[in-house]
């Protein structure tokens, strides 16, 4: 695993297609929300080509914000679905 460019680490070749092997690969839309506030649970994305967008929603106060982006060999989502930790509310 090395760090990328973004603030998270990439994985090399062998540990992703380890941990690829664990899931489901899906195909998703450019736009496409994979979660957002309010849901009561959300999966570990594992991301192979896709570039991913980790955004704070709107308040009254603030305008929405890109809090990180991930992308290809780079993962985001619940870690807990690997950890096997209770999801904190």
């Amino acid at each position: 695993m090395s760090t990328g460019d973004a603030d998270g680490p990439v994985l090399d070749a062998e540990q992703f297609d380890r941990l690829a092997s664990y899931g489901t690969e899906e195909e998703v839309q450019p736009g496409q929300d994979l979660y957002a506030t309010g849901d009561n649970s959300y999966d570990f994305f594992l991301l192979r080509t896709a570039t991913a967008e980790a955004v704070r929603d709107a308040t009254a106060l603030e305008p929405e914000r890109l809090i990180y982006r991930r992308g290809p060999g780079e993962f985001l989502g619940e870690l807990s679905l690997l950890t096997g930790q209770q999801v904190c509310r």
